[in-house]
């Protein structure tokens, strides 16, 4: 039987990559794939209550960092004000824009909890407030893409139970690369800003395989 992944808030598929290349099972969800996170934590609470014997290897999760990354400080009161602009009121109403993002966070460990991943979980955020936030989500483990082979910083934080990746570092010559090539607001902006690099995703699939 292939191993399990499930992958949260994964769009491109980055941080899930290297899995899906050795043959693991791995199941990509993203509200852009037609994936609500709510309603996925409600179909895990369903399943687990008629199958408590679920398997899952290992669980990614990588939740929009708007609300949290320390870049949109500045902004931060602002969005206490802000609406949500979630849609599915079937399954939950948010105050703000920031309560909606903190349930984000809530769901996932929702679901780590209820499918107790065999060998690891990990969610990945940039440097901000979650844990201030969501301070269940315990302390973090930070890393720079240079330390794994892509030469930019960005330094991010991991969150979980997982084996540390071993560094194989190079040096940041292009800096802060994603704000320099990616420093607008739109959401293909966004997105490319918040790819896995390459080089962390592989090796932290050679730490937790």
């Amino acid at each position: 039987m292939k191993k399990q992944i499930l992958s949260l808030f994964d769009y491109s598929g980055q941080w899930s990559k290297p899995y899906r290349d050795a043959g693991y099972e791995v199941c990509q969800i993203d509200l852009k794939l037609g994936d609500d996170i709510f309603e996925v934590m409600q179909h895990v609470m369903s399943d687990y209550a008629d199958d408590p014997d679920i398997s899952v290897y290992g669980i990614l999760a990588a939740p929009p960092c708007t609300d949290f990354a320390s870049s949109g400080a500045r902004w931060f009161a602002e969005k206490q004000s802000q609406p949500a602009g979630y849609n599915n009121h079937k399954t939950c109403e948010f105050i703000n824009t920031v309560e909606h993002s903190v349930f984000m966070v809530l769901a996932t460990l929702e679901i780590i909890h209820m499918l107790k991943p065999t060998a690891f979980w990990a969610l990945e955020n940039p440097v901000g407030r979650i844990r201030s936030l969501v301070p269940e989500i315990g302390n973090p483990w930070y890393f720079q893409p240079s330390d794994f082979g892509d030469p930019y910083t960005k330094k991010t934080a991991i969150y979980g139970r997982f084996n540390i990746p071993p560094k194989t570092p190079v040096l940041p010559l292009f800096g802060s690369e994603m704000w320099a090539k990616y420093g607008g607001k739109s959401e293909r902006t966004k997105a490319a800003r918040s790819n896995t690099p390459a080089g962390f995703a592989k090796a932290f699939f050679m730490a937790n395989q």
